[in-house]
């Protein structure tokens, strides 16, 4: 049976190392001193060196620039993650840029030890971006570039995202030791806010280019909120929060509407009251107000026990770049732009929303969409 563990452990370790080998990303962590403990191969090779030596051991900021540097020693000594794009001169004097995602690394005691650090190349995008600002202040950028461009982005930092957060959680799931399991949940942790924040963008320049046109089809309304409640349970179980999604028994199971624009309201709102929730509970629910045989009203209902609005902030969180007070900058974080596409989305296709919160007493969203009810 000793014989069994240690050959598991083996292969998990080979299997450990090799994903992350596999990863086209610059990927390292250090202590709290910033002395570099390890780093995959891609960083290896990105340094143009042919041993892991060369790295362990030494520090951060032989690697990096001053800025580079600053932003790990933040993440150390706030405990906050980061993402910024920092640019590296290599000794010919050619400017490498890297998006760096910047996370703590905390003991079981919550103490923080260390920082984990990702960084994508995106050199090629930067050179490109620099070519369009040039074509957009000659008036020569056309509406197809900025699209394909927009899109090359999508696929560009989504991808490589992606990849973290699906290995990352299965290889947190199947560790057994308990200080890198903590160092995977960090990983996993960190990439899913990222994404988030990512996708939050993205909606947004979609809409303002649009590339959403409103589309009205037959969709499945109960499948669709099964699918937002998969996607965002984990961060409910990752805060202990009593996260559940009840849709009445009167409500049809088939609508015609705009389910996008549906699955992205309630995505937005969820990860919402999510985010400004500790403790306590987050409950979807989702009633249906008939107006005739054919057509009636989705009545979704998201209350948290989260932290609350004042009264004279509820209307200003609906605008874009606003968030709810500046001092939660760091604690909350987002690009502020998650209300701002609900009320867009909602002015849209026609529906209409309530708020009812309190400081320290929660929040409770109504959205009421209208839809009509398919024949067959």
């Amino acid at each position: 049976m000793m014989q069994s563990m240690e050959l598991f452990e083996f292969s998990k370790d080979i299997a450990f190392d090799s994903l992350f080998n596999l990863f086209k990303i610059n990927f390292s962590w250090t202590n709290e001193e910033g002395f570099i403990l390890g780093c995959n191969l891609q960083m290896l090779n990105c340094l143009n060196m042919s041993d892991f030596s060369e790295i362990i051991g030494k520090h951060h900021s032989n690697f990096s620039s001053k800025s580079a540097w600053e932003n790990t020693q933040e993440v150390i000594n706030t405990g906050n993650s980061i993402t910024a794009e920092e640019i590296h001169t290599k000794e010919n004097g050619e400017n490498v840029y890297f998006l760096s995602m910047k996370s703590p690394i905390k003991s079981p005691e919550g103490k923080i030890i260390g920082a984990v650090i990702l960084a994508v190349d995106i050199t090629d995008r930067k050179l490109l971006e620099f070519e369009l600002e040039k074509a957009l202040e000659a008036s020569q950028l056309s509406d197809k570039t900025k699209t394909q461009f927009l899109r090359n982005m999508r696929h560009d930092l989504r991808t490589p995202l992606s990849g973290i957060l699906t290995i990352s959680e299965y290889l947190e799931n199947t560790e057994l030791d308990p200080e890198k399991k903590q160092y995977l949940g960090d990983i996993h942790k960190s990439s899913n806010s990222i994404l988030n924040h990512l996708n939050e963008i993205l909606d947004y320049v979609k809409v303002e280019s649009g590339e959403l046109p409103i589309i009205d089809k037959k969709f499945d309304i109960s499948q669709m909120l099964d699918d937002v409640y998969r996607m965002m349970r984990t961060s409910a179980n990752a805060k202990n929060i009593d996260f559940n999604i009840s849709i009445d028994v009167s409500t049809p199971r088939y609508l015609i509407g705009d389910g996008v624009r549906t699955e992205r309201i309630l995505i937005n709102l969820i990860s919402n009251a999510l985010k400004f929730t500790s403790k306590g509970h987050v409950h979807i629910s989702l009633k249906w107000i008939p107006k005739s045989d054919t057509r009636g009203i989705a009545q979704f209902t998201i209350d948290d026990s989260g932290i609350g609005i004042p009264k004279d902030k509820q209307d200003f969180i609906f605008e874009r770049f606003n968030k709810l007070n500046a001092s939660y900058s760091g604690i909350y974080t987002g690009a502020g732009l998650g209300l701002k596409l609900v009320k867009q989305f909602l002015e849209e296709i026609g529906g209409q929303h309530e708020l009812e919160s309190e400081p320290g007493k929660g929040t409770i969203f109504k959205v009421f969409i209208p839809y009509t009810i398919p024949l067959v």
